[in-house]
């Protein structure tokens, strides 16, 4: 009769969830008849806007390092890192390229581009405590004490700087250079003697 009627219960609705994209048939029956009619199922494109995927700066700790995925991903959606080809961790210090592939189920989602961050690994500082006798007098004709690296050290060597000993207090510095360069940093300091 050309009327129109919302209907809320009573009626039997197949399928009930339409979580495969395409074209789906639903068929209705409500009064003792059936309707059957198709509708074409949207596949559902992921709002690129909750994913967030930035550049990063750690400090070296001799650990695999990585950039991951941050926001909550819908059910059928995963993601894998990928690094510069030929490059399989980010440990040393240097700068990494670092891609995020997504899949998903592909009867429900659109594809998800790639998401590409750096990720930047600095030079972490070194643990350097130096030890040397301080009880020993220092003449001016003499030099200064040994000195040596304390347990528990980065590995490296340290050294007293190119020296002049002048009676009375001074200030000496030392160098520490690290055994692996690439990954720390070049330590120094001064210590105070009173050259007799």
């Amino acid at each position: 009769n050309g009327k129109t009627i919302e209907i809320t219960e009573g009626y039997e609705c197949t399928p009930t969830t339409l979580n495969v994209a395409g074209e789906q048939e639903i068929t209705v029956t409500y009064g003792g008849k059936t309707a059957t009619f198709k509708v074409q199922v949207e596949k559902i494109t992921i709002d690129r806007a909750v994913i967030e995927f930035k550049d990063k700066e750690v400090i070296y700790n001799g650990q695999p390092q990585s950039i991951k995925v941050r926001g909550t991903l819908p059910e059928g959606v995963t993601v894998s890192y990928v690094l510069d080809e030929g490059i399989n961790e980010a440990i040393n210090v240097g700068e990494y390229r670092v891609t995020a592939k997504f899949a998903v189920d592909e009867d429900k989602y659109n594809p998800v581009e790639d998401m590409t961050a750096t990720l930047k690994i600095l030079q972490a500082n070194p643990i350097v405590n130096p030890k040397y006798d301080t009880e020993t007098p220092i003449y001016v004709d003499g030099s200064l004490p040994e000195i040596s690296l304390s347990e528990g050290d980065t590995e490296g060597t340290v050294r007293w700087d190119e020296y002049i000993l002048e009676v009375g207090p001074k200030e000496y510095g030392w160098t520490f250079t690290p055994t692996d360069e690439v990954n720390y940093e070049i330590e120094t300091g001064i210590v105070t003697f009173d050259v007799l």
